[in-house]
């Protein structure tokens, strides 16, 4: 229909994963360790990329995630009545989210969404490292803090905003129905041609 590739309706949905989480104490006199470090992989294959029940297979997403996260946190009890925080934090995560076409998005209104959506990220990266101390001080009925909490962060985020096209239909429109005549557009925007589009993404 409409010069479109056949949808494959026998396509499974996927969802794997991985997680791990390992964390050690340690405590010597004033002196309190910890640390953690969690790990988190989702493999998640044909994903709709619209609402439930209305993505056709053209319209799915692989989602590839991976989190992972090193958090060290020191406790000094320097005084009886002060105390000081810190907490040293790493964290690196990937979000990957293909388009499993380059087909031009077609949307039926409130019944079916078909072809590469247009909205989401295609991939996104974040690294972060972040240093943070904290002094409390305790007098009586009193507690005060001074503190310090510094993040630096750089990300990449690829969302391309392109699609071969948009079109948008009703039922009506798409079917022909009156006061239709024939399959009629009620909106179309051209965009990039497939042959022009930047792939792969980075891993």
């Amino acid at each position: 229909v409409l010069g479109l590739s056949r949808e494959d309706l026998g396509v499974l949905r996927q969802n794997d994963s991985d997680q791990v989480l390992l964390r050690g104490d340690y405590i010597r006199g004033r002196l309190t360790l910890n640390g953690r470090y969690d790990f988190n992989e989702q493999r998640n294959k044909n994903q709709p990329a619209t609402i439930e029940g209305q993505g056709l297979p053209s319209n799915f997403r692989h989602n590839e995630i991976r989190d992972q996260s090193v958090v060290l946190g020191v406790t000094s009890l320097l005084t009886a009545s002060l105390t000081n925080e810190s907490l040293f934090n790493f964290v690196h995560r990937t979000f990957a989210n293909p388009s499993v076409s380059f087909e031009p998005g077609i949307q039926i209104i409130n019944t079916a969404d078909m072809g590469r959506h247009a909205g989401p990220f295609d991939f996104y990266r974040e690294r972060r490292f972040q240093v943070a101390s904290t002094v409390s001080y305790a007098r009586g009925r009193h507690i005060a803090k001074f503190g310090v909490d510094i993040n630096h962060v750089r990300n990449r985020v690829i969302f391309s905003g392109f699609n071969p096209a948009i079109t948008l239909f009703t039922v009506e429109s798409f079917l022909g129905l009156p006061p239709f005549s024939r399959p009629t557009a009620l909106l179309f925007i051209a965009a990039i041609p497939s042959n022009q589009r930047v792939d792969p993404l980075p891993r």
